[in-house]
């Protein structure tokens, strides 16, 4: 091969270089860099470090405000005129803590109010006995005469226990078992007190509680088997009582039964069964005699 020839392929081989080269510039190569790949594992973890730097920022911004409404709520003089009124004399903390005492000197003098309230409501059914007893009327319109059913309902139940504990031939068993039984009571005078059961408990309580004082055991049992399982334990024999009652009458036992709810629902449901069996037992003595 003559130098011509030589010479030719060597400028083709340098016309192609630079051809590659011009295109490299123009910023299109075919494969990047590895260093030029970003790193989204990072840069995740970056972003999120920054919104939680901004969450946390908002959140004692908030919390900052919040106590700062607090302070500016009452002024100096008020604070101090009712922090009297608690006989309370602090002049040593700050202002933020002393409204806080406050606060909850004032939440706790409220709940005293209304158990005091309540006791004089049920002193008043002691003071009336016939007051105590539960109507079939009641029973079928439970929204309507739910405040005085909570307060008949809960003065029974303590009448019942009053009774348990003044048996006078108990033996050791049912000593423990009274002791139980008061215990586990503790839940449902509770939601009695403050109107929290639900309106199918209190429609299924109040029917077993009217017939033990009807001395109707029987009957007391079938309802508390329904109450047990989950059903509404409407009075026996009622079927007109409205649509919500029709089907609730109508029910099979619920998925998850009453009974079930949870251990403290499943105690204090339990707890009326022992009283129902107090009583029965009570009236086949008075019977047998």
């Amino acid at each position: 091969m003559d130098f011509s020839s030589l010479l030719s392929q060597e400028i083709n081989k340098k016309r192609k270089a630079n051809d590659r080269g011009r295109i490299s510039k123009k910023g299109k190569p075919s494969v990047p860099p590895k260093e030029s790949v970003p790193d989204e594992e990072k840069q995740l973890a970056t972003l999120e470090g920054e919104q939680k730097q901004t969450q946390d920022k908002d959140g004692q911004t908030t919390h900052q405000d919040e106590e700062s409404e607090l302070v500016n709520s009452i002024s100096d003089e008020q604070l101090r005129e009712k922090l009297l009124e608690f006989n309370e004399t602090d002049t040593d903390s700050d202002k933020l803590t002393l409204v806080k005492k406050l606060q909850i000197l004032t939440r706790n003098q409220n709940r005293l109010n209304k158990y005091r309230d309540q006791i004089q409501l049920e002193s008043r059914l002691h003071e009336a006995p016939e007051k105590k007893m539960i109507t079939m009327e009641s029973i079928l319109n439970t929204h309507k005469f739910q405040d005085e059913l909570y307060v008949q309902l809960r003065v029974y139940i303590k009448d019942l226990i009053k009774e348990w504990e003044e048996e006078e031939s108990k033996k050791p068993e049912q000593e423990a078992l009274l002791h139980e039984t008061k215990v586990d009571l503790v839940k449902v005078l509770y939601k009695l007190r403050v109107h929290k059961l639900t309106p199918d408990m209190l429609t299924s309580l109040t029917t077993i509680m009217y017939y033990i004082q009807n001395s109707e055991y029987r009957k007391a049992n079938e309802s508390y088997m329904k109450l047990s399982i989950g059903n509404v334990a409407w009075p026996i024999g009622v079927r007109d009582v409205g649509i919500h009652a029709r089907s609730a009458d109508l029910k099979i036992a619920k998925a998850n039964a009453n009974i079930m709810i949870d251990d403290k629902t499943r105690r204090w449901i339990t707890s009326i069964k022992r009283l129902l069996t107090f009583k029965e037992r009570q009236w086949d003595k008075s019977h047998i005699a």
